[in-house]
């Protein structure tokens, strides 16, 4: 376990390590649309694009054998582990201060030398609380209201727009400092 300061809390980092026993890995892609159909009339017409999109996640799934003889499974979504039978991993969940777990967030492969992120998981729980920057907002606009009127509404805006672009500096800051504390030689 290591300890490191994220946003001014405790996170504790947790890992287990072994040698793998079995790796899989499948894929799942999911096809979303919209749009599309239109009208015509007396030769004239319109017809609505159709948007396609698709999101594919990658099921990894294995099994450890730690240095005492305790097998672990892990089912592991969005992080394209590339690992072998024999091969010594690490995997990392980040548990802040008064939590009892949390996602995982790295995996290294001791054998490759290779770490692998998961991205998703590191934005989600390193971003800013979300609750509070809300109710920043919220307030400031209350009191804009009481004491300044409507146009007070376009400054709100802006207050808004600065605090999602805070929001999203401070998640890449914290996920930065995250991943420069994980150091393969620690786990």
């Amino acid at each position: 376990m290591k300890t490191i300061i994220v946003g001014g809390k405790n996170v504790e980092l947790h890992s287990v390590k072994g040698a793998v026993l079995s790796a899989s890995k499948n894929m799942e892609t999911k096809v979303s649309g919209s749009g599309g159909g239109g009208y015509t009339y007396n030769g004239r017409g319109h017809t609505n694009s159709v948007k396609i999109t698709s999101k594919t996640t990658v099921h990894d799934q294995f099994f450890l054998m730690d240095d005492d003889g305790r097998e672990h499974a892990f089912q592991l979504q969005d992080f394209d582990l590339a690992c072998r039978e024999g091969n010594k991993l690490a995997v990392i969940s980040a548990i802040k201060q008064g939590k009892n777990n949390g996602p995982y967030i790295a995996v290294i492969n001791h054998t490759t030398g290779k770490v692998n992120y998961n991205a998703n998981a590191l934005k989600k729980a390193f971003a800013p609380n979300v609750f509070l920057l809300g109710a920043i907002f919220i307030g400031v606009c209350v009191l804009g209201l009481a004491f300044a009127g409507s146009g007070f509404l376009t400054f709100g805006f802006i207050i808004l727009l600065g605090l999602v672009i805070y929001a999203a500096v401070m998640t890449s800051k914290n996920v930065n400092l995250v991943k420069s504390q994980i150091i393969p030689a620690d786990f």
